[in-house]
């Protein structure tokens, strides 16, 4: 990746995107990044686009700069980790909604959020609801705007502004391509585990069910041939694990059960929290 000098370039800095002086990256990465920060948080919008286009204005594209020393990306940066796996479940939930939602839609589904929205669009019965149960929305939210800044994803502002896959995102998908991001620490920590394991939150009894419940998880994975959070995420399974759900309603209470998780999978759930207790 070239090095290309910009006047200035100043954005939300929770995103984690001061980049005064120097744009480390290349043009398509600098209108990727701009055209997301203007979509995503439409207060900066005449902010950017002024300073941006003045920016752009005076600029040699050609002309390659060294690291500066004083930007954010050279004094302090960051360590990228590889997080295909979360990935390739963002896209997979983005394809099973049907491609028309946007970003806050999507996290909604990802964590098992039973919205208003989700429930009249079915979306509570997809596989991938609540899949991502032990991220928080934050982390999903700034995994899926690096996925768009890296061009693995866009936003079609001619359908209101919905997340969609674009021809890259097959890198991903087949595995040719790992994706490594940038991940604040603190919208990393699983829900309500404050860095814990699911384990180490639960009681001593609940924690060994939990694992009873992982195990026949895995089998029924293995079965269909799918991901074992395809079948319910770690985040329904220690909720399970915790309030021994047996009747029809109790187990439909849990976080990240529909109706067709229900159907599919109340016998075999229930029969491992009967037989472990």
């Amino acid at each position: 990746t070239n090095n290309y000098k910009i006047k200035e370039l100043d954005i939300d800095e929770n995103d984690n995107y001061i980049l005064n002086h120097n744009w480390h990256g290349n043009v398509r990465e600098l209108r990727n990044l701009i055209e997301r920060i203007a979509i995503l948080q439409p207060e900066t919008k005449e902010k950017i686009s002024n300073i941006v286009k003045e920016s752009l204005k005076n600029t040699n594209f050609d002309e390659k700069i060294s690291e500066c020393g004083n930007c954010d990306n050279c004094v302090s940066p960051q360590t990228t980790e590889d997080l295909t796996e979360d990935a390739i479940l963002a896209l997979n939930t983005i394809v099973s909604t049907g491609q028309y939602f946007g970003v806050s839609h999507v996290i909604d589904v990802l964590t098992g959020a039973l919205t208003e929205k989700a429930k009249a669009r079915g979306h509570d019965e997809l596989s991938y609801f609540g899949a991502g149960g032990t991220r928080s929305k934050q982390y999903f939210q700034s995994l899926i705007r690096q996925m768009i800044s890296a061009g693995y994803l866009k936003i079609n502002l001619e359908k209101y502004g919905a997340v969609q896959l674009v021809p890259q995102s097959e890198e991903i998908l087949s595995g040719n391509t790992r994706f490594h991001a940038r991940i604040n620490e603190t919208a990393a920590v699983p829900r309500g585990a404050a860095g814990k394991s699911e384990a180490e939150t639960l009681a001593p009894h609940a924690a060994a069910l939990f694992q009873a419940l992982k195990e026949t998880r895995l089998t029924l994975a293995k079965e269909k041939g799918v991901p074992a959070f395809v079948v319910f995420s770690d985040a329904t399974l220690r909720e399970m694990a915790g309030r021994k759900p047996l009747t029809e309603q109790a187990f439909l209470d849990i976080k990240g059960v529909g109706r067709q998780k229900f159907e599919e999978y109340f016998d075999s759930f229930t029969e491992t929290i009967r037989t472990f207790d």
